[in-house]
């Protein structure tokens, strides 16, 4: 969901405590659209 330029700066701002929420965060995002009834596209 997130490249790694963006997780790496997340990374390096709120540190280690991060990367469970980054993992995390496609689960979630695909619960809120469906939630939402939205579809979730892929930039690339």
């Amino acid at each position: 969901m997130l490249d790694e330029a963006i997780r790496r700066r997340l990374t390096e701002r709120f540190g280690a405590r991060a990367m469970p929420w980054l993992d995390g965060l496609p689960a979630r995002a695909a619960a809120l659209a469906a939630r939402w009834q939205m579809a979730l596209a892929s930039r690339r």
